[in-house]
């Protein structure tokens, strides 16, 4: 009877088990923790948020460069703010700009006019500096390893590292030499070193030598004065949109002539 009644506990237990194992094989459903929805949801969520942050914060957007050489060129960028690049210049700035900032870069020479927008700062890289502002018109140059930023209107930061930058207020310029590692700063701007853009002269006492650089600059034209005038002075403020214009003023002014010459214009006594 022992062995039997043994038997008899074995049989319906295995009987139990078999039912188990075939309620188990025909189900085809999988049942998860209460629990586990919410945590994909969350999961999903976080992965989205990563992803956003990613795109419009952290990744650099595609840059598309702008070049000149011969000649002048505006270029209006995604915000509405444009670049004025002078002759021989470069700039790289995206076809749309990232939510965190406005950032561009050049080499050579640009005068921007930068729209206010004070939670999204525009950002220009120019050598191993960094300028930021708000929204401002300043003018950017690099001449013989040199740095040379000139407000014009609003406010510029210009930045070497953490612990060395200046900032720079209207009619305000700074000078950044890379050799030597300093920054000299002039509180009244010359205007006249971006009259390639504006074309607007303000000479105050200047002597030829140095008007006919700054016209030769901004026009892009070899332009020489004779011996005998050269240290003649003038004082007075113009506009000129051609250099014809702008050599007229000048001899009108001082009693002198030009002369159209192979290499350019020559400045003369009558």
């Amino acid at each position: 009877m022992i062995f039997i009644e043994s038997n008899l506990k074995h049989s319906n237990l295995t009987q139990r088990n078999n039912h188990n194992m075939d309620t188990s094989n025909n189900s085809s459903f999988i049942h998860f923790s209460p629990y586990f929805k919410p945590f994909a949801i969350g999961a999903s969520i976080f992965w989205l948020s990563v992803f956003l942050i990613y795109t419009f914060f952290i990744k650099e957007p595609d840059y598309i460069q702008t070049s000149t050489n011969n000649q002048t060129l505006i270029k209006t960028l995604n915000d509405s703010s444009s670049v004025f690049l002078n002759y021989n210049s470069f700039l790289a700035a995206p076809v749309q700009f990232s939510k965190k900032e406005r950032k561009v870069k050049i080499d050579g020479e640009a005068y921007f006019n930068v729209k206010m927008y004070k939670d999204w700062p525009f950002v220009v890289l120019v050598n191993d500096l960094k300028l930021s502002t708000s929204g401002a018109e300043f003018n950017v140059k690099i001449d013989n390893g040199r740095v040379i930023v000139t407000v014009i209107d609003g406010k510029v930061k210009v930045e070497k590292s953490e612990d060395e930058f200046v900032v720079l207020h209207y009619g305000q310029e700074v000078t950044y030499d890379k050799d030597a590692y300093t920054f000299n700063r002039n509180i009244r701007a010359d205007s006249n070193l971006i009259a390639y853009y504006t074309k607007i002269f303000n000479f105050k006492d200047h002597d030829l030598y140095y008007v006919t650089n700054i016209i030769s600059a901004a026009y892009h034209k070899t332009v020489i004065a004779e011996n005998n005038v050269i240290d003649l002075t003038i004082t007075k403020k113009f506009e000129a949109q051609n250099i014809h214009s702008a050599l007229d003023i000048i001899a009108n002014e001082l009693n002198i002539v030009v002369k159209k010459t192979d290499i350019g214009y020559l400045l003369s006594k009558k």
